[in-house]
């Protein structure tokens, strides 16, 4: 749905991804700290798209480090980035932030702070034409 967005809104749009990693999930924080040390090497999104098409093996624990090695990470940068503070204050950060925003799970879409009540291509789509009409901007 985000990349159909982005195709259709190319100009217009800008994707911020944050981490709400749920707690009922027990890899669910390695996961984001997995996806932010990916980020570090300028592959989030690939690293991402690879993770959740994995997403039955997010358990096995040895799955981040094959998913890095499978993308010619830097892998010593890798598992340095996914131990480091500043990752974990990162996540804990975006966890507050989605919490003070009413994020109960995921996926969560805001569009301008809007929050997008059904995850469709045509819902998101007519929040966006609505915010640049107030904005007096066309695509």
């Amino acid at each position: 749905m985000i990349e159909q967005l982005l195709d259709n809104n190319m100009k217009t749009i800008k994707v911020i991804f944050r981490h709400f990693p749920l707690r009922m999930h027990k890899q669910a924080i390695p996961a984001a700290y997995a996806a932010i040390a990916a980020d570090n090497q300028g592959k989030f999104w690939i690293y991402h798209n690879e993770l959740f098409s994995n997403s039955n093996r997010l358990d096995d624990p040895d799955l981040f480090m094959e998913i890095a090695k499978q993308f010619d990470f830097d892998i010593d940068r890798f598992s340095k980035d996914m131990k480091d503070q500043e990752t974990k204050n990162k996540v804990q950060k975006d966890r507050r932030d989605g919490i003070q925003a009413g994020v109960t799970g995921v996926p969560a879409i805001f569009i301008n702070g809007r929050r997008l009540k059904k995850n469709s291509v045509a819902a998101a789509q007519k929040i966006i034409d609505d915010e640049l009409k107030k904005l007096g901007s066309d695509k």
